[in-house]
């Protein structure tokens, strides 16, 4: 039997957070529960008025899954469902429920979800926070934000 020299042994263990755990609290349903500024917004992104009219009047609600690394967000509205899948950190071009074009990458900073879209000339940032039952998304284009606050269901 091969003795072993204590002096020689190091251990050194690393806390690497699971891909697929990342994110997590995230996963789940949410309902709508308020909005602030959400037509100033949709006129900085250059939605349409009658669009921005449908918008203000949906009570939309939110499914989060996370299968093998990819994210899937969908956007009940009562009228249709949108599914928007991506991996994070990974630009892909995406067409958003408003029916805009544009290229998009999703990041986890800490234990916010934020997604850079670009098109044009222009950008928006879109901040997903979780803290508990409470899922706040604050969106930003130029000097413009909206935040829209959604309920565990």
């Amino acid at each position: 039997m091969r003795q072993l020299d204590e002096d020689k042994l190091t251990s050194t263990v690393t806390y690497e957070p699971n891909k697929m755990s990342a994110g997590q609290h995230f996963v789940g349903k949410y309902q709508m529960i308020s909005q602030e500024n959400l037509d100033e917004y949709l006129k900085a992104i250059g939605v349409n008025v009658p669009m921005r009219s449908m918008a203000a009047s949906v009570k939309a609600h939110i499914e989060c899954a996370i299968v093998d690394e990819v994210w899937n967000l969908t956007i009940h509205t009562g009228t249709r469902d949108v599914t928007i899948k991506f991996k994070l950190g990974v630009e892909q071009e995406m067409h958003t429920p408003d029916g805009r074009q544009i290229n998009a990458t999703y990041n986890l900073d800490g234990d916010k979800l934020i997604a850079k879209e670009f098109w044009g000339d222009k950008e928006a940032v879109i901040v997903h926070e979780v803290d508990g039952d409470d899922w706040t998304a604050t969106m930003t284009c130029g000097d413009v934000r909206c935040t829209r606050r959604f309920k565990r269901e």
